[in-house]
């Protein structure tokens, strides 16, 4: 909406989040990215989630490559593999202005039918999760910010986050031991 660009403007906001529904093609989403720079007086955030398979939201479709999720990244058990697809996504949204890329999920599969984590993260095994968490951050960071997402202990509850609190039972050290694993191998 317009009055984002005024917020920019007026230096209220320091960074837009793009959603499916700003994509239309590659020099739409390019020249949207491009007004959002230049309304602001200083260098913005332009983040998107762009993690490949399920959650994409720049689609081949319209005109972008689209990429295997991480699961099935992690399946050809090919880490080299990951973080050049990784790069290729972040090259493709450096090209448009887009600075920072809510991926890699670096939750721990529990349960495959967790709603918010399912086959968007590498698996089960922690350090399974940690190696190609560290490959995808690794090709995102040649262009754009990563971000390790979601929390500790997610891939355990049955709860969509988007819609209700998550509720964790396991222990401190349980988690600490197993669900906070990859997330500090991808701070480190």
């Amino acid at each position: 909406p317009a009055y984002i660009l005024e917020w920019l403007a007026a230096g209220r906001i320091g960074g837009v989040y793009l959603f499916a529904r700003n994509v239309a093609s590659p020099q739409q989403v390019a020249d949207l990215v491009q007004a959002c720079h230049a309304a602001a007086p200083s260098p913005i955030l332009v983040g998107i989630d762009q993690e490949g398979g399920l959650v994409a939201r720049l689609r081949a479709g319209e005109g972008f490559t689209e990429s295997p999720g991480l699961m099935t990244l992690a399946a050809s058990d090919d880490v080299a593999l990951a973080r050049q697809m990784s790069e290729v996504l972040a090259q493709e949204m450096h090209v448009l202005g887009i600075n920072w890329v809510f991926a890699p999920v670096v939750d721990i599969v529990h349960d495959i039918n967790n709603p918010s984590v399912s086959t968007r993260s590498a698996g089960i095994d922690k350090d399974r999760v940690a190696r190609f968490a560290v490959a995808q951050i690794e090709g995102f960071q040649k262009h754009v910010a990563a971000t390790a997402k979601h929390f500790p202990g997610l891939g355990k509850s049955a709860i969509d986050t988007h819609l209700a609190l998550a509720h964790i039972d396991d222990s401190v050290d349980y988690i600490r031991d197993n669900d906070l694993v990859p997330f500090r191998v991808a701070v480190d």
